[in-house]
């Protein structure tokens, strides 16, 4: 991937280059105000493309961490890990739905991956969130696989997501809302004085739940953050309870699904 944003600035850099030559061998004609305001679309373009890419990778490396955390708790403790959780060696059928689980998000990341290298693949809106390599935008949210981009900020959740006070594989999707919601979301951090840092759509195809706390990367947020979190109820946005929030993660509380709204608020509001 890294080497996709070389590419990627390489191909700013010929866009500049071969326009310069172009003019300069057509001598009988001259640079309009319309040619450069192409060029510099073009060179923009590339530059948003560098900096989803950049941000994608970023995430990655901080989903990879946090796995990587996770399993050297687990085997640091392999006896408490077996006592929490006997099934798993008596039953395959686990075991080959977790190897599924993840082979579905390697199928996830690459998506995402082609979703950002061809912006012109894919296409449509996504209302059921359920990822893959469609590409959704709307005036300022875009959505590449199961990541939400706002304003150049991703937010996406992380595994290891609690179903009803335990610990479960369940995946939950996130989509762009539309753009209506998008400036309903706005209005909102507007009336707390605050400011709109993501907001996404929730779903998880075939997992019910009454109570989840479910761990979200929002790029931007810092270590003792005040972050407020909203959720689209019956027309009405209704505040979530925030379990903890450190750097570029919100714990947040749900007892259903709807549009999520993060908002950096100047003090918390109360719940």
């Amino acid at each position: 991937m890294k080497k996709k944003i070389l590419a990627l600035i390489m191909a700013s850099v010929m866009v500049v280059s071969s326009s310069t030559v172009a003019f300069a061998e057509d001598g009988s004609k001259s640079v309009t105000a319309k040619d450069i305001e192409q060029l510099q679309n073009e060179i923009d373009s590339l530059n948003k493309q560098i900096e989803i890419l950049t941000e994608v990778i970023k995430a990655q490396k901080t989903e990879i961490t946090i796995n990587n955390d996770n399993n050297d708790t687990n085997n640091n403790n392999p006896t408490n890990a077996n006592e929490n959780n006997p099934t798993n060696t008596n039953n395959p059928t686990n075991n080959n739905n977790s190897t599924a689980s993840n082979n579905n998000q390697n199928t996830n990341t690459q998506n995402q991956y082609n979703g950002v290298t061809n912006p012109g693949k894919g296409g449509g809106s996504s209302s059921s969130g359920s990822g893959g390599s469609s590409r959704v935008t709307s005036s300022t949210t875009e959505q590449v696989g199961n990541y939400v981009n706002y304003n150049g900020s991703l937010c996406y959740p992380v595994k290891k997501i609690e179903i009803n006070g335990a610990k479960s594989n369940a995946t939950f999707m996130v989509a762009a809302p539309d753009g209506g919601t998008v400036s309903s979301a706005k209005e909102l951090a507007a009336s707390l004085g605050g400011n709109l840092i993501n907001t996404v759509t929730t779903s998880s195809p075939g997992v019910n739940f009454a109570t989840a706390k479910v761990n979200f990367f929002v790029d931007g947020v810092v270590d003792n953050d005040n972050i407020a979190v909203y959720q689209l109820q019956n027309g009405k946005w209704v505040q979530l309870s925030v379990s903890e929030i450190r750097k570029e993660h919100v714990f947040v509380n749900m007892t259903r699904h709807g549009v999520l709204a993060f908002i950096r608020v100047p003090a918390l509001a109360s719940t």
